[in-house]
């Protein structure tokens, strides 16, 4: 027995020698090691709160958790190599054999964060931006409306290749509405990943779009001088590029807009809607896709009507209902209109402010004072110039009720002096471009006629324009026989 023992210690001694005196004698080297782990994890992790917190400002995104816990554990053990340098130094520590353990324990940690802190993927999470939240709306009535939701729908959802979708149509006939259904419906899709941008658009002044869209994206541009567009659309287009995909609405486009001096940039997974009363604008744009919305049927504005005014055809008086079905039609499909009509008729239970409200509409159906003339106005003062302004005067004294063709009302506008062109073929070519504009800009509209190219024109259009020729000083009406012909002040007409 008295002989294992000093086997045993022997034994001890030759197994465990070499590990006390590598631990002994290496402290000093290997707490230069760790402190190196030290400084490399600092240094890393100064950079990453750095380029998070330049990145959090434009996109309202946060910190995935795995960069969160990994920067709290980088400080806790900041904290505790703090405490095991102190006793290092001040040499308190009971056991400079387990003084050398804990060292090595640390550095194997301390290699360990620095390996986690490669971050091979993004260090931001994408979410949902404060701003893009539902918008107010209404539900959409009529099928076209349907059909046109449907149609931009899959245009951003399956179709890659296209970036730039055009919604257009007269004032006041829901290209707004069909926007904004389609904005609250992104929300709600994961593709985008809630990068979803309206931006109401009252002018084309490149500053002002810079400004309202960096307030989308909560992006700081008050250190960027504000008359420094390209800039601002730098700054703008780096924050957008950083989100990969989202869609950005801009709505009630009058005059073209070049989205590169704002700063979109455009392509796979980078998306532009434009809502404008202009097809001109949309195409002028670089949209690759068009949709137009157009009036609601007979039948669709009535169910609008009805439910404006909160009374259903079996609720209104027998006597009244002939009346309002008349009054509903003569709003002409525009839900604006019809809402706005509708509204001022609930609770009214008179017939003969019912026939007062039919009569009103059938002397004038749009009045200079409402709003319905004030936005379709606005198609007529974007036109192009006072000859566009003046033809489009001119077709609305002969657009009545029927469809003329189109070579017809060339002939006419050629006739009464309306085109500028010295030889007759140039002035044929002037006028069907005149004609192909105001087409584009929604106050006429193609039409075939048993295979004849005619146009007409919406009736609200042409009560618009003869409240603009009766009301406005720079136009004069003359009426001969049962024609009624415009002269410009500047155009000496044939009599």
């Amino acid at each position: 027995m008295l002989k294992i023992i000093p086997n045993l210690v022997m034994k001890l001694i030759s197994n465990y020698a070499p590990q006390w005196l590598h631990s002994f004698l290496g402290l000093e080297a290997n707490m230069r090691i760790l402190n190196r782990n030290i400084v490399v994890l600092t240094k890393r992790a100064v950079d990453i709160r750095k380029s998070t917190r330049v990145e959090k400002l434009p996109s309202g995104n946060k910190r995935k958790r795995e960069v969160e816990d990994w920067l709290k554990e980088v400080d806790n053990k900041k904290r505790q190599v703090q405490v095991l340098e102190n006793d290092y130094q001040q040499g308190i520590f009971r056991s400079r054999i387990l003084l050398s353990q804990r060292v090595g324990a640390m550095i194997r940690e301390t290699s360990d964060l620095r390996e986690q802190g490669s971050f091979p993927s993004a260090l931001m999470l994408d979410v949902q931006e404060i701003n893009s939240e539902p918008l107010v709306t209404e539900e959409l009535i009529g099928q076209s409306a349907q059909q046109n939701l449907r149609d931009t729908w899959a245009l951003l959802i399956d179709d890659d290749h296209i970036s730039c979708i055009g919604i257009y149509g007269m004032a006041g006939v829901g290209k707004t509405a069909v926007a904004i259904h389609i904005h609250n419906n992104l929300l709600r899709e994961n593709k985008f990943l809630g990068h979803v941008y309206w931006i109401s658009v009252s002018s084309s002044d490149v500053s002002k779009l810079q400004d309202d869209l960096a307030r989308a994206l909560h992006l700081n541009l008050k250190y960027v001088n504000v008359d420094d567009h390209r800039k601002k659309a730098a700054k703008l287009s780096r924050a957008l590029e950083r989100k990969k995909k989202f869609v950005i609405l801009l709505d009630g486009v009058s005059t073209p807009i070049d989205v590169k001096k704002i700063g979109i940039p455009l392509g796979e997974g980078k998306k532009l809607i434009v809502t404008s009363r202009s097809l001109d604008v949309c195409l002028q744009m670089g949209c690759q896709k068009e949709v137009k919305v157009v009036p609601l049927s007979r039948e669709e504005g009535w169910k609008l009507f009805t439910e404006k005014l909160g009374s259903s055809d079996l609720e209104l008086p027998p006597n009244v209902l002939g009346i309002a079905r008349s009054i509903s039609e003569r709003c002409g499909g525009l839900p604006l209109g019809i809402a706005t009509k509708a509204t001022r008729l609930i609770r009214v239970n008179d017939i003969r402010e019912w026939r007062d409200a039919l009569a009103e509409m059938e002397e004038h159906s749009v009045k200079p004072d409402d709003v319905v003339f004030e936005i379709l106005k606005c198609s007529f003062n974007g036109l192009k110039n006072e000859m566009y302004k003046t033809c489009f005067l001119h077709c609305s004294t002969h657009l009545k009720d029927e469809d003329i063709t189109r070579d017809e009302v060339i002939r006419r506008l050629i006739s009464e002096g309306l085109v500028d062109r010295r030889n007759s073929k140039a002035q044929i070519d002037q006028g069907l471009t005149i004609l192909k504009a105001l087409e584009k800009d929604c106050l006429l509209e193609s039409v075939v006629n048993d295979g004849v190219d005619c146009v007409k024109m919406h009736h609200l259009i042409r009560d618009m324009a003869i409240k603009i020729m009766k009301t406005d000083p720079k136009y004069t009406v003359l009426k001969s026989k049962s024609l009624v012909c415009l002269c410009h002040p500047h155009i000496q007409l044939p009599i």
